[in-house]
């Protein structure tokens, strides 16, 4: 998912306020995290060590952003306001489908307008006095498909 749902009144929220401006943006990295890898709002202890966060989790637990779970912390109504894992998987599908469906159906109109091709060249008229027979054309270097090749006559002409 591209982006995350905050109110547009998130910064005045009581709880947010009261949890200060480190473990704030905790919070919001958390949340962030948790819709990119489809957790639920669940953030492990490991996450949270990676985000240098161990002492503000203790903040967003204490002010009731995050609730302690088995393995880590679960962040407080995320389901209200994010997507669930279950929700974002069926969109995606729903989505790849109807976009199959959609390049089918722009094929079958491609293909309808596409000219197919003849199954023998058609004939290109040439003008009349390019098709006079009476003045041949020939061409010195040209070699003839019956003679033999020549390497030692080439070979000499080299420098």
């Amino acid at each position: 998912m591209a982006w995350v749902r905050l109110e547009d009144d998130f910064p005045e929220n009581p709880k947010i306020i009261e949890a200060g401006p480190v473990a704030s943006w905790l919070h919001i990295k958390a949340i962030a995290f948790c819709n990119r890898q489809l957790t639920d709002g669940f953030v492990s202890y490991a996450t949270v060590r990676w985000m240098n966060g161990a002492a503000s989790a203790k903040v967003l637990v204490r002010v009731g952003l995050w609730e302690t779970t088995k393995g880590g912390y679960l962040i407080h109504d995320y389901l209200e306001y994010q997507p669930s894992r279950a929700e974002v998987l069926d969109r995606r599908e729903k989505r790849a489908a109807s976009g199959k469906l959609g390049g089918l159906a722009r094929a079958k109109q491609l293909a309808k307008q596409i000219p197919r091709q003849t199954p023998s060249p058609v004939p290109v008229p040439v003008p009349k006095h390019l098709s006079d027979a009476s003045t041949p054309r020939r061409n010195e270097d040209a070699v003839s498909e019956s003679a033999p090749f020549d390497f030692k006559g080439i070979l000499k002409r080299m420098p």
